[in-house]
């Protein structure tokens, strides 16, 4: 029983995706130019569903955390009920709120003020009901299982530091969004003001594009700026802990590598997707990549050893 990616695996996937990512660096403003559609249909489905999976599966597992943590009547059990029941709750507002965001922009952000922050809830319910029951269902089949709430633990671990990861790698690159300087700029003008992927100016460059966005009369906002990394593909490719589950139903031969493998193109269909709608170039999805892949294998290589000494789980 395992949860660790292969060495074959690690080999083929960072070493794969680092050679693509200096490969593309050279050729990224080129094929990111060809590629903006943004009236795409497979761009915006993408755009608007790429993040769910992953968003259902941390639901998912806080509350196999609530399912599965000691019972026993105890402070620490009772700080952990109220901790597990608020994260399930907060997931679920928030994979809401990322839905109701795409949705608003998609249809030409029609949603303001309580209505917008309304539909977070309500957009939300269905999170909770497609990821709660399930985990139910699990608790059902699994009993009382140490490892459920080590293997949900792993999981809310890694999305959120994908979370934190992300968010501070986009305001340290500050990149603009290629859709942004396509309202700004044309020929010439705009390939200069296109930045690669390495060249990080940080959150104080803003005033740099301030005057030509008023000239232009384009409406913007600070996420217009964080095209590196691609969330999306960092989120998307998260699901690869789906790939971990058969191992708490006994089945890891059969299902594990046929689900790695299925969550991989998932990852990749979603970064590639990106570029489509202007917000991110080619580099940006295959450092998300590579960055999602990471996050899910150091939670179980690492965070995973130590939560199951913890809960005195026997090695297998």
């Amino acid at each position: 029983m395992t949860f660790n990616l292969s060495k074959l695996e690690r080999i083929l996937v960072y070493a794969g995706f680092t050679a693509l990512l200096v490969v593309l660096t050279f050729f990224d403003y080129s094929l990111t130019t060809s590629l903006y559609e943004p009236a795409s249909f497979f761009g915006r489905i993408f755009y608007l569903l790429g993040e769910a999976p992953f968003q259902l599966l941390a639901i998912y597992s806080a509350s196999l955390m609530l399912f599965f943590r000691d019972k026993t009547k105890s402070k620490k059990n009772t700080v952990l009920l109220v901790l597990t029941i608020a994260l399930i709750v907060a997931l679920s507002i928030y994979g809401g709120g990322q839905f109701t965001s795409y949705m608003n922009r998609l249809l030409g952000k029609p949603w303001h003020g309580i209505v917008k922050y309304a539909l977070f809830l309500a957009f939300g319910i269905p999170y909770f009901l497609l990821a709660f029951p399930f985990a139910y269902w699990t608790k059902k089949k699994l009993s009382d299982n140490k490892l459920a709430f080590a293997y949900g633990a792993c999981i809310v671990m890694a999305y959120l530091g994908i979370l934190v990861l992300m968010n501070l790698l986009k305001m340290i690159a500050f990149r603009p969004r290629y859709r942004l300087l396509v309202q700004v700029y044309e020929g010439e003008a705009l390939a200069s003001h296109w930045r690669p992927w390495y060249a990080f100016q940080t959150l104080f460059a803003k005033s740099n594009y301030l005057s030509d966005l008023n000239e232009a009369g384009v409406n913007y906002a600070m996420d217009d700026f964080f095209s590196f990394p691609s969330g999306h593909t960092m989120n998307a490719v998260g699901v690869l802990g789906v790939a971990y589950l058969p191992v708490l139903f006994g089945k890891e031969r059969k299902f594990s590598l046929p689900l790695r493998l299925v969550c991989y193109l998932f990852g990749a269909t979603v970064g590639f997707s990106r570029v489509f709608l202007g917000d991110h170039n080619l580099t940006d999805s295959v450092f998300g990549f590579l960055l999602g892949v990471g996050a899910i294998d150091c939670a179980f290589a690492f965070y995973f050893p130590y939560i199951k000494k913890s809960l005195g789980i026997a090695q297998a």
